[in-house]
């Protein structure tokens, strides 16, 4: 019998213990929004990239973590696919909310990894002062941040979207449907200009003369290249298969016409690196245009270096928006977000002289060995005038590319005025322009 009663005492305590024990997961679970379900809730990890700036989702709310998605597995397939000239990983998520959130495994230096963090913070920052302006808000301007995830040193996960879509990728299915190279158009281009620079009459010339004459060879072979080997028209019939009717297409075109303002603006401003097809990507369900490797390009001074084109408006890309939204749409969308970030100026430097600095820092300390925390700082020092030259160089930008008014006329006189956004159509023009794209290495691509 006492034996029986030592061995009831036990099972009761055990069974008490036990219950404690689930009493307090079901507490942690109700704490983190899994609706009290005995056995998951204190082990539950969130999806990546839900708190700023990496999502704009609360809209500088306090964060609420019990609304998180929370991982529940992992997908059984992993696919392996090109990004950026390289094999990358895309795995899958599968969160408490039904969705599956897809993210690309991609071994990256350092430097690279903490420059697009910084880039986030920038999109995200802009991203506040489009909201409270109001014509921003009422023309649906924004940009998207996208989330970065550091795992290792050299290893990181970058959000992406199964309807992600980048020039690169259509230009990969067009050559693969037709049974020839990615490079075939590129290398025909190179061919044909050095023929036409291998003649005795070039070699003769000055060196003046020759700058003259090699432009006017590039100009003629990328316009028979637009002509006979990449129709104008190629993006816009691609995204035309994925819309059943006009409507549709004429909500996309909108919408992509609004979001590549905003993009082609930042690229103007930041100096941004050339945009290569790999690094045109949108959103083919939405149309919003995102910005992988937004990386600032700084000469050998450490200051930012203009490009030749200030963004990338191929002919196909022209196509694609029409000009029905080029005129109504991207302009005025263009000069808008200028405007709404000239306007809260003050309030962005403080932030805007900080980043460009870590980023200008890290800059040069990529380019040399690893220094420490004093010799860092005296190089803090050493680039604080070089930092505050970026930074009035970004606000000169921002402030010529907004609306200006026109000046008054005294007496009935005519006073010869320019447009108010003058600054947007010039730019457009410049990065249209079949003399300046021609110019472009083989690389972007400038009939795409």
């Amino acid at each position: 019998e006492a034996a029986h009663s030592s061995t009831s005492n036990s099972a009761m305590s055990a069974r008490s213990v036990a219950t404690s024990a689930a009493i307090a997961v079901a507490v942690a679970c109700a704490r983190e929004g899994h609706g009290g379900e005995y056995g998951g809730g204190s082990a539950s990890i969130e999806i990546p990239g839900q708190y700023v700036p990496n999502t704009d989702t609360f809209q500088d709310a306090k964060p609420c973590p019990e609304l998180h998605a929370k991982l529940l597995r992992f997908e059984s397939q992993v696919s392996v696919i090109r990004r950026n000239e390289q094999l990358v990983r895309r795995v899958g998520m599968v969160g408490s909310d039904g969705k599956t959130y897809k993210f690309l495994l991609q071994f990256a230096i350092p430097y690279w990894t903490r420059t697009d963090e910084r880039t986030t913070q920038i999109h995200y920052l802009l991203n506040k002062f489009l909201r409270r302006d109001v014509e921003a808000s009422r023309s649906y301007l924004a940009t998207r941040p996208s989330a970065v995830i550091p795992i290792a040193q050299r290893l990181r996960m970058t959000a992406e979207s199964t309807s992600r879509l980048s020039l690169d990728d259509i230009l990969r299915q067009h050559c693969e449907a037709n049974h020839c190279n990615v490079e075939t158009i590129a290398n025909m281009f190179s061919e044909n200009v050095s023929k036409m620079l291998d003649t005795p009459e070039y070699k003769s010339k000055s060196p003046k003369e020759k700058t003259t004459f090699e432009a006017s060879c590039k100009l003629s072979v990328f316009r028979t290249v637009c002509l006979r080997h990449m129709d104008s028209r190629f993006l816009l019939n691609r995204v035309q298969l994925r819309f059943a009717d006009s409507e549709s297409l004429f909500n996309f075109r909108k919408a992509f016409a609004g979001n590549l303002a905003t993009n082609s603006l930042l690229q103007y401003v930041f100096s941004v690196v050339p945009r290569n097809p790999s690094r045109t990507v949108f959103n083919e369900s939405d149309g919003f245009v995102l910005s992988p490797e937004f990386r600032f390009s700084y000469n050998n001074q450490g200051f930012l270096e203009g490009q030749k084109v200030p963004f990338r408006m191929t002919p196909n890309l022209v196509e694609l928006i029409g000009r029905l939204m080029l005129e109504g749409r991207f302009v005025p969308g263009m000069a808008s977000v200028a405007t709404a970030v000239k306007t809260s100026m003050e309030d962005l430097d403080a932030s805007l002289r900080l980043l460009l600095r870590d980023d200008l820092v890290a800059w040069y300390t990529s380019k040399s060995m690893a220094k420490s925390d004093e010799k860092t700082q005296e190089l803090e020092k050493q680039l604080a005038d070089r930092v505050s030259k970026n930074v009035l160089q970004i606000q000169s930008r921002f402030g010529e590319c907004g609306l200006r008014k026109s000046p008054k006329s005294d007496g009935g006189a005519t006073v010869p005025t320019k447009l108010v956004d003058h600054r947007v159509r010039d730019l457009l023009q410049e990065a249209s322009s079949h003399e300046r794209l021609c110019t472009m290495p083989s690389t972007f691509h400038p009939w795409l």
